[in-house]
């Protein structure tokens, strides 16, 4: 935690090249200068050894196309047999469009769009972007009865005044 906060109030970010400078450049895309940009800096260039790829289909699944845009956006090129070039530079390419819902462990809204838009039954709106809106709420609500069962009230205090609880499932 205290080499990310020292990264950042170094300040050595620009919108241009991104962390690190014109020298290292771990910027320059969608969500650069957020979190991803720093989190792929400190562990591609702080510690390069402590790093792990993770299947990106199960950890931040964004429900995308597997090959490079033009693919996805000509339908000439879409229907080209494989193979094609995977945006993760893989031999083979994994369709994160395809993962089963109970199979992923977290999800990344970008291209799903938030739930909070109301656009569930958007016709273009791929199924599995359907389903992460969906355990989106899901653990929203979970989360808000939580909270309503750890809200004092005059129920769950004892003598002194100190909040007690016992959660239910």
């Amino acid at each position: 935690f205290d080499e990310y906060l020292d990264i950042i109030l170094e300040g050595n970010y620009t919108e241009a090249d991104g962390w690190g400078g014109p020298q290292l450049q771990y910027g320059g895309y969608y969500g650069g200068g957020t979190i991803q940009g720093l989190a792929a800096m400190y562990y591609s260039h702080v510690h390069p050894d402590h790093a792990v790829e993770l299947n990106r289909c199960i950890y931040n699944n964004m429900v995308d196309c597997p090959y490079p845009h033009k693919y996805d956006d000509d339908p000439a090129l879409r229907q080209l047999p494989a193979p094609k070039p995977c945006i993760s530079l893989q031999e083979t390419c994994e369709d994160c469009r395809q993962t089963d819902i109970d199979d992923i462990v977290t999800i990344h809204l970008t291209n799903c769009q938030k739930p909070w838009n109301c656009l569930a039954k958007a016709p273009t709106l791929p199924p599995l972007c359907v389903q992460h809106h969906y355990e989106w709420f899901r653990v929203r609500h979970s989360l808000e009865q939580m909270q309503a069962q750890l809200r004092p009230n005059n129920n769950n205090t004892n003598n002194n005044g100190s909040l007690t609880t016992t959660l239910s499932p």
